[in-house]
């Protein structure tokens, strides 16, 4: 069986890191990306991203995600894929994967859309929500599945257990 990535894409806010982490409550990991940014105030190293500094990074050949934001620089290994894993990611970043990947994996792009009402509510910035709208956008139609996030967390939950079970079949 090849090994299968489940790229998830959308906005800050959007819903990303849950879906991320009910596919682990599943026993599907989660790749976690390294960057070169300094570690902000309540994260932890290896949970939302492993901190390294540049002199680590690894040669392009060994990288199957890649993108930088400002000064600072996040990737993801080949060492990293396992299975069927899920992988939370920025447009540029899902392109990079897409033309790095082997015929050995299986990319499956998620895009979760929220309503912007809804992102302010789950306390996201309005500078960071700029910040998002800036950023290069996918047309809707490249990706595999297209989740429009205005449920209840309950009935956002649900639609991720369905999508991966149907992922799964």
């Amino acid at each position: 069986m090849p090994n299968v990535i489940i790229a998830i894409v959308g906005p800050s806010g959007s819903g990303k890191t849950t879906m991320a982490n009910v596919m682990a409550e599943a026993g599907i990991p989660t790749i976690v990306s390294y960057t070169t940014r300094p570690m902000r105030d309540g994260e932890t190293n290896g949970k939302e991203h492993w901190f390294v500094t540049p002199d680590k990074k690894p040669k392009q050949s060994e990288m199957i995600a890649y993108t930088q934001f400002g000064d600072y620089e996040y990737w993801a290994t080949k060492s990293q894929i396992t299975n069927l894993c899920t992988y939370v990611i920025d447009e540029k970043g899902l392109e990079y994967l897409m033309s790095r990947i082997s015929q050995s994996t299986i990319v499956f792009s998620v895009y979760i859309d929220r309503d912007i009402k809804d992102i302010l509510k789950s306390g996201v910035d309005k500078e960071r929500c700029a910040r998002d709208k800036k950023r290069k956008k996918m047309d809707l139609s490249k990706y595999d599945y297209v989740i429009h996030n205005n449920y209840t967390l309950d009935e956002f939950r649900n639609k991720i257990i369905q999508l991966t079970y149907d992922l799964l079949k």
